[in-house]
């Protein structure tokens, strides 16, 4: 980006840590970062296991540009990408959990359901 943005804190890190551990895979080439990066994304994914709820509740601002509707289909996007990067079974036994997935909505029933999007990150989890 060639222009000023504001920085913010995380306050629910799901979706980060699956970046994280999504890029980890990207540069699994280079082991020393690619631990990093894996080491990162389990620093945040616990973070946001202990502080569960929707960004903009840690963070007002984002409302306006990103007022997410949910948190559940991004923690469980954290820890399958957690799982991937890892083989750690853990993750998947955590958002295989039947009271997740359904927080989730991943049995449908909601107009964006088999949707992924910015706001819905499940369809891509359950894949």
């Amino acid at each position: 980006m060639d222009y000023e943005r504001q920085a913010y804190q995380c306050g629910s890190c799901s979706e980060m840590a699956a970046a994280l551990a999504a890029a980890s895979i990207v540069f699994k080439d280079s082991r020393a970062y690619s631990l990093k990066l894996v080491q990162g994304a389990k620093v945040l994914y616990d973070f946001a296991r202990r502080n569960r709820g929707r960004y903009v509740k840690s963070v007002p601002d984002a409302e306006n540009f990103y007022n997410s509707t949910g948190y559940w289909d991004e923690f469980i996007w954290g820890g399958a990408w957690l799982y991937y990067a890892t083989g750690n079974l853990t993750y998947l036994e955590l958002v295989t959990e039947p009271s997740i997935a359904e927080h989730a909505g991943a049995s449908g029933g909601w107009k964006y359901y088999g949707v992924f999007d910015w706001d819905n990150k499940l369809t891509g989890a359950q894949v």
